[in-house]
């Protein structure tokens, strides 16, 4: 559990600034690959550690769905040996517009076995996507999300701002958060 989401929030806006910005390089090396996938792994952890904490983040950025396309298996799933050649044994070609949780992308992302960048052919030479499979999806597809789409997602989390929140004690006796705004109610003003 994170007691401020202020240093989270922060970091997201920050990344998503940065993807942007590497999104537009015409030159990538080793380091920038490193740092990109760096950016996105630690990013999908901080949200997920938003979302595991009440009422840091509001119930409508919970409810967000990523697009994202779902590449079906074609055979056996990679693992480790086979991950650098994912793109045989997914069906690259097909293609099914999908809407996955943010909890769900970034499952995939820090348990990934396949983590690879999609990048525009020649003369432009820009970054337009990531490939990410976890172990768990691996099994039945491959996740494409172009950059646009992630920048979109951090930006959402980044910018949310939690205003009000409803609380109640459950049989347990535990308190639970039942209820986080952007806005205040109308109710209660």
């Amino acid at each position: 559990m994170i007691d401020d989401s202020a240093p989270c929030k922060e970091t997201l806006g920050r990344i998503a600034v940065d993807i942007e910005r590497r999104a537009g390089q015409k030159r990538w090396t080793d380091r920038t690959g490193f740092l990109m996938e760096r950016d996105v792994m630690v990013a999908s952890f901080a949200m997920r550690k938003l979302l595991d904490t009440p009422g840091k983040i509001s119930d409508g950025a919970e409810a967000e769905r990523v697009q994202v396309l779902s590449h079906p298996l074609k055979g056996q799933p990679p693992d480790f040996w086979s991950r650098h050649e994912f793109w045989e044994m997914f069906d690259l070609k097909q293609g099914k517009r999908e809407q996955i949780s943010v909890r769900e992308l970034c499952n995939r992302v820090v348990h990934s076995v396949v983590f690879s960048f999609n990048g525009s052919e020649e003369p432009q030479h820009r970054l337009e996507g990531i490939f990410v499979a976890s172990d768990f999806s691996s099994k039945r597809s491959l996740t494409y999300i172009e950059v646009t789409e992630l920048v979109r997602v951090l930006r959402v989390y980044a910018h949310d701002d939690v205003v009000y929140m409803a609380m109640h004690r459950d049989a347990d006796g535990r308190m639970r958060v039942t209820e986080a705004c952007r806005e205040r109610p109308r109710e209660l003003e």
